[in-house]
């Protein structure tokens, strides 16, 4: 199999930019000079495998993610694995790796990891943590309907029609209640007056439904603390 240099290349710049580092840190960790880590970086130098195993342990990944081999998108195999099998994103599966003392690079790897493995695992298969999931991705979908209310009135009239409705809506003149007022503007304006009062009125039982959604979230969370921690 032939590796293409650019690829190689950008990888081992995106890692690392990820670390914060730059190319002459780099340099100094793999026992070159900042300018063959430019080299490596550009593409125009590819780097030979000492080099590219000296920068897997610099980044914590394996050989295959810098050689750009897609079983290894996600900076190790099996990470790659499970981001294709349950969809969590890298970031998902670093934050499960320290919580558990599995991350090298955490201040808990290798003390206490088995305790925190089977807190996690005893969370995971409590009773009340689906019910929790479920109830976060109800109040998920209740915040982002109230959050999108009015982004959906822009969406379809536009900005200008709306800021124009707004002004009319927030101004002086009770448009709703006087009709001496109302055949002074056009049926368009008109409309936008009545939907900017459906969305507020919207917005309002979208808010209502997220106190609920908040609270019976806190309930869930409570039976799952009960379940593994209530002295009876």
């Amino acid at each position: 199999m032939t590796y293409d240099s650019v690829v190689i290349g950008k990888n081992i710049e995106k890692e690392r930019k990820r670390m914060k580092i730059t190319q002459k840190d780099l340099g100094k960790l793999t026992g070159v000079c900042n300018k063959q880590i430019s080299l490596y970086e550009s593409g125009k130098l590819t780097p030979p495998i000492d080099m590219l195993f000296k920068m897997c342990d610099v980044f914590d990944c394996e050989l295959g993610y810098l050689l750009g081999e897609e079983t290894y998108a996600q900076r190790t195999k099996v990470e790659t694995k499970i981001v294709n099998e349950l969809g969590l994103s890298l970031d998902a599966i670093c934050v499960i790796k320290k919580v558990t003392g599995t991350d090298k690079h955490c201040l808990s790897f290798g003390y206490n990891s088995k305790e925190y493995q089977e807190i996690i695992n005893s969370l995971l298969l409590s009773d009340s943590f689906i019910p929790l999931i479920e109830e976060l991705c109800n109040l998920n979908s209740l915040f982002y309907s109230y959050n999108n209310v009015f982004g959906n009135l822009i969406n379809e009239y536009g900005q200008e029609a709306f800021d124009n409705a707004m002004e009319l809506y927030i101004g002086e003149v009770d448009y709703k209640n006087n009709k001496k007022e109302i055949k002074k503007i056009d049926e368009s304006s008109l409309q936008m007056l009545e939907n900017i009062d459906k969305a507020i009125e919207a917005q309002y039982i979208f808010k209502e439904k997220i106190y609920l959604s908040r609270y019976l979230l806190n309930k869930h969370f409570e039976s799952l603390v009960d379940e593994k921690y209530l002295c009876k």
